[in-house]
């Protein structure tokens, strides 16, 4: 076999490893992301710790209420409400922009530290 041969076997070759490998790295499933990670993602721009409504609320209430991932007096309920009819400056957010299943894992993480 010539030396050109063997070098265009072992391109197809590693070409087809290669893809195979790619592949299979792309169809392997994500992992589910965390309770906190929805909330950061979601909410964490306006809810963060220098956020829109972060800064908002330090304004109408003590200041230590401002940040919600630091409450431990949130109820669930309040939170789905909040979010689907949306509350003072803050806007409904529809079940497409978030999911039942993440307004689900947002409300426990925020309510992970309840009394």
């Amino acid at each position: 076999m010539s030396k050109f041969l063997t070098a265009a076997a072992l391109t197809a070759t590693l070409t087809l490893g290669t893809g195979f490998a790619m592949a299979n790295a792309a169809d392997a499933p994500k992992p589910e992301p965390t309770n906190q990670q929805v909330f950061e993602q979601e909410c964490g721009l306006c809810h963060g710790k220098v956020g829109t409504g972060t800064m908002m609320l330090a304004r109408r209430m003590d200041k230590d209420k401002a940040e919600l991932a630091k409450r431990n007096d949130l109820p669930a309920a309040y939170i789905e409400y909040a979010v689907r009819n949306g509350l003072n400056s803050m806007p409904a957010i529809s079940r497409v922009e978030v999911t039942d299943q993440q307004l689900e894992q947002i409300t426990t993480y925020l309510t992970r530290n309840n009394k």
